[in-house]
């Protein structure tokens, strides 16, 4: 609630919308962080997915993925994006390569885009609890810091602002 009416945030759209311009930022850079894995895990892509999988790799290594070529279309994983931490590398990178395959452009930039935006819907939270004031204000400050702060990646709506009188007519 505010003064003149109530703002509507779902945190998941949020969160990731923060992932995405961060990992967009990430992809510029030449610095790159990793958590490393404490058991590699193996990586085998699907021969018509290699192609796809080796355009994006060094993009993967800016998002913070490390991973080594084992030879033919087997590969190890030793590192992750920090924020990647809750979910399963493998499942994530073949998202990835499904939505850069099945993108309708050939232009790395646009890869960029769809491999940020992959990564970002994948390592958002995940609304297991609510979340506490300070983590609310965390979320709305760092949205508010973004380029777009009204729509994800996706272009679905991030928030919603109802002045008092519209929450009035309605109730």
């Amino acid at each position: 609630p505010t003064q003149n009416g109530i703002l509507l945030i779902e945190p998941r759209r949020a969160h990731a919308r923060i992932l995405y311009e961060r990992y967009l930022t990430l992809l510029k850079q030449t610095q790159r962080v990793s958590q490393q894995l404490l058991f590699p895990e193996d990586y085998i892509i699907q021969t018509e997915d290699k192609l796809y999988f080796e355009k994006i790799l060094e993009d993967l290594h800016c998002l913070g993925f490390e991973i080594e070529h084992l030879g033919d279309n087997a590969f190890r994983i030793n590192g992750i994006p920090a924020d990647l931490q809750n979910s399963m590398p493998q499942d994530v990178l073949d998202e990835i390569v499904y939505a850069v395959k099945n993108s309708p452009t050939n232009i790395k930039d646009s890869y960029q885009e769809i491999t940020a935006k992959t990564l970002a819907n994948a390592a958002a939270m995940k609304m297991k609890r609510g979340l506490t004031t300070e983590e609310i204000q965390d979320l709305l400050n760092n949205l508010l810091n973004c380029k777009n702060h009204i729509y994800d990646a996706s272009g679905k709506q991030i928030m919603i602002f109802i002045d008092k009188k519209e929450f009035e007519n309605r109730f």
